[in-house]
């Protein structure tokens, strides 16, 4: 019966979020607990959108070119593709309200550094790239109340060695 419950509610919430306050009060502990987990998503993909923002023009005040944003294929999504002088950067954001994760490089675990790598040569290969200079950076975005602190981390990581072109 939970699970059928969930199901619903899922389906309800993202069709229209507990439209007013009352509505919420109104709902049972398993809609409650729906409703927050999707309140915090929310908030977490519109910190990502603005970290990513924010990192687009940190990177283009640098000289940074941006060449293509939120890139996705079937093998997952390279946040921003930019070109510093003859460089083809991919750069990963993280963004972050607190430091309680962690620092923002050490969220990028090695399997996802093998992912970004499948990506980053799928896109040199697609575009007749391959010849040209790439590295691996990262952009870490905190925000704290309207204070913003960004740091550029060049050549985060290495293209893993198991692949080749």
């Amino acid at each position: 019966m939970i699970a059928d419950e969930k199901k619903q509610i899922n389906t309800d919430i993202s069709k229209n979020i507990c439209a007013n306050l009352a509505d919420f009060y109104q709902c049972s502990s398993v809609q409650r607990v729906l409703f927050e987990e999707c309140k915090m998503s929310i908030s977490k993909l519109d910190l990502g959108k603005l970290g990513e923002q924010k990192a687009i023009q940190y990177l283009e005040n640098k000289g940074y070119r941006i060449l293509e944003r939120n890139y996705k294929t079937k093998l997952g999504e390279l946040d921003i593709i930019a070109r510093d002088a003859k460089t083809i950067c991919f750069i990963e954001v993280k963004t972050r309200s607190s430091q309680e994760k962690g620092e923002p490089l050490e969220s990028i675990t090695s399997g996802k550094q093998h992912r970004l790598c499948k990506l980053a040569l799928s896109y040199l290969k697609l575009n007749n790239l391959l010849n040209r200079p790439a590295r691996f950076d990262v952009v870490s975005v905190y925000q704290n109340g309207s204070q913003i602190d960004i740091q550029l981390i060049k050549n985060a990581f290495e293209l893993d060695r198991i692949y080749t072109y």
